[in-house]
């Protein structure tokens, strides 16, 4: 699971040092932080889990939660930022 989190809606402005978090079905949870661009990711050992999964992405001020359950940790998939789901971002008062 890899991916880009945002300060902005837009999807335009990365946001460093941000939480991602993601809970399996058995309720077991994982973290990483992104980076100075933005980007995260976790390996495979790292993110096995039951599925289905919730995220979400927090800093020291707000928290967001993913819109959907994720049935795969496969984020570019057409049912997710592929396609349908708006980039995470952690805007103010969005």
């Amino acid at each position: 699971m890899g991916g880009t989190v945002f300060a902005d809606a837009a999807g335009t402005m990365p946001a460093a040092a941000v939480e991602v978090r993601i809970v399996d079905a058995m309720g077991v949870g994982r973290s990483t932080f992104s980076d100075e661009d933005g980007n995260f990711w976790l390996t495979r050992a790292e993110g096995d889990g039951a599925p289905p999964f919730n995220l979400g992405i927090r800093d020291g001020v707000r928290a967001r939660f993913m819109p959907i359950v994720a049935p795969l940790l496969d984020c570019n998939r057409a049912a997710c930022h592929g396609g349908a789901v708006a980039p995470i971002h952690l805007g103010a008062g969005e």
